[in-house]
């Protein structure tokens, strides 16, 4: 079955515009999502800066208390002059009253006069930790370290009378699931905590409340993974990472934010649908657009087409009406002339046919009256010779009958009879 001219314009039309539609959907798509997963990450790199701002503010909060407090204990050991029973009661009381998890006491050879997490230790010799010589040196130092309890982040500060060091007063604060959902108030992300230990991370505090064991299995696809998606309890999150490092520059642990992704892919989808409708909208837009650029174009072309078939017929009077003044304007101007011409060439032609018509039969006319004259001449002459055999026939006897005649004088006069002829006539006859 043939297509007509139109549909085929309307086709070609539609293919363009859903060609375009959908290299502008697919590219639009692309671009949007590409810019919502920046957002995304961006969102959540605020939460990771967040963590490092919190990290920080409790690692200066820490080291500040324990600054502080070893000042308040040079004054409680060399000015009251307490004793250590003493010196026990009054870091008993402070633990009561402050927010920290570790408050110890050290002597200036690095042997604990109290402290621990539960103020139990009493007598433990500390010298070989590098951050009670750093503070027996008179410095103040600070480090996150590993512990069986968890990640501590400790602060240590010398107890100075002075420019003399008399011990050291060592502070420390775990971060655990309260430090998390501190965090995951303020920016309504989870945080999961883990402990470094060689190629693997173990994991110590979560604010998900999720089979930790689940969360170590889903962890473990990502390790090392600046940003990493992945599914937990058949959740989609965005995950980014902030590392924490020890005075040797370490990781020892890393504490993972986790952004659900399920109103990023909602967006997305919605987003996807919502381009996917509007080009629907535009493919029938373009069908109807293309139907009435087709019929523009067609309509012309149908006339051209039967004003051809008009011709093609013999009826040179046919002219096309076209109300256009782009090219099938000048196309249907250009047909009217050509069926001008046609009908003026026509028309001569006609008249040269008849004006040949008339000249082949007068030609005809000559040639049979040529021929009615040849054959006239041709009984002429017959008729001539036939009149000169005649006469030649008719001389002949003329001359015999003379001499016939004049045979009979000659006789007639041998016997002595006048002539019955006259020898006048006969010798003018001679």
């Amino acid at each position: 079955m043939r297509t007509n001219i139109r549909a085929k314009l309307i086709m070609l039309i539609i293919s363009i515009v859903v060609g375009v539609m959908l290299f502008s959907i697919y590219f639009i798509s692309k671009m949007v999502e590409t810019r919502m997963t920046k957002m995304f990450r961006e969102n959540l790199d605020n939460t990771l800066d967040s963590v490092e701002k919190e990290y920080g503010r409790i690692e200066k909060e820490t080291l500040a208390s324990a600054k502080s407090f070893a000042e308040m204990m040079a004054i409680v050991r060399n000015v009251m002059l307490k004793e250590i029973p003493q010196i026990q009661q009054e870091v008993i009381n402070l633990k009561a009253v402050v927010d920290l998890d570790l408050l110890e006491v050290g002597d200036e050879q690095g042997l604990v006069m109290v402290g621990g997490s539960d103020l139990d230790e009493y007598g433990k010799d500390k010298s070989g930790d590098h951050l009670i010589q750093a503070a027996l040196a008179g410095k103040a130092v600070i480090e996150a370290q590993l512990t069986p309890a968890g990640l501590l982040i400790k602060a240590v500060a010398p107890i100075k009378l002075q420019e003399k060091v008399l011990g050291t007063f060592t502070t420390g604060r775990y971060l655990d699931e309260s430090f998390l959902e501190k965090i995951k108030k303020m920016t309504g992300v989870e945080l999961f905590l883990f402990k470094k230990e060689r190629a693997k991370e173990g994991l110590i505090a979560a604010t998900l409340a999720i089979d930790k064991a689940k969360l170590q299995n889903a962890f473990n696809k990502i390790l090392n993974q600046k940003y990493a998606y992945v599914t937990i309890d058949s959740r989609p999150y965005m995950v980014g990472i902030v590392s924490v490092v020890n005075v040797k520059k370490e990781v020892i642990a890393t504490i993972r934010g986790a952004r659900p992704r399920q109103q990023l892919i909602i967006t997305i989808v919605e987003m996807r649908r919502f381009l996917i409708l509007i080009g629907l909208v535009g493919i029938i837009v373009a069908w109807v657009i293309g139907y009435i650029f087709a019929k523009r174009i067609t309509i012309p072309l149908q006339l051209l087409v039967q004003g051809t078939n008009k011709l093609a017929t013999g009826d040179l009077s046919y002219r096309v009406e076209v109300k256009a003044t782009d090219e099938l304007g000048v196309l249907a101007d250009s047909f009217n002339k050509m069926a001008d011409d046609l009908r003026r060439i026509t028309v001569s032609h006609d008249e040269l046919a008849k004006e040949v018509s008339e000249r082949k039969k007068a030609e005809q006319e000559r040639e049979k009256l040529i021929k009615e004259l040849k054959e006239g001449q041709e009984l002429l002459k017959s008729q001539k010779q036939e009149l000169e055999d005649i006469n030649k026939i008719m001389v002949g006897r003329e001359l015999k009958m003379i001499e016939l005649k004049k045979e009979i004088n000659r006789l007639s006069r041998e016997l002595g009879r006048p002539a019955p002829y006259d020898d006048t006539s006969l010798g003018k006859a001679d």
